[in-house]
């Protein structure tokens, strides 16, 4: 953990993403679904698109945040920048929960890479 925090200290956004995710496993610290959302947001509002990928999944089952059908912005941000993760994320929620507007950013997604 220190590691984590020596890098966040020094400006690393992977830092925030990699204490997020071993809060959300409790991994060398105690499991918090709440600290997991606060270390992702702050990465994903940094640009990072990992964190921007996991906080969508949290959103998405309100898992240490309110859940929020908003949660599908978090996916279309680093999958609109050529994300591979994000994009798969995207389309499993388009897939699961049958959403017009998922499947919407889909296809711009798919238009825009062509």
């Amino acid at each position: 953990m220190a590691d984590f925090r020596r890098a966040i200290a020094g400006g690393i956004v992977e830092g925030e993403t990699n204490l997020g995710y071993a809060y959300s496993k409790g991994l060398g610290l105690t499991k918090s679904d709440k600290s997991a959302a606060l270390w992702y947001n702050k990465a994903a509002a940094a640009g990072d698109p990992t964190a921007q990928t996991a906080l969508g999944w949290l959103y998405l089952h309100g898992t240490g945040v309110r859940r929020n059908a908003a949660a599908i912005h978090e996916f279309e941000i680093p999958a609109n920048q050529g994300d591979a993760d994000a994009t798969a994320s995207l389309s499993t929620v388009a897939f699961v929960t049958k959403t017009p507007a998922t499947a919407s950013s889909l296809t711009r997604l798919s238009k825009r890479r062509q």
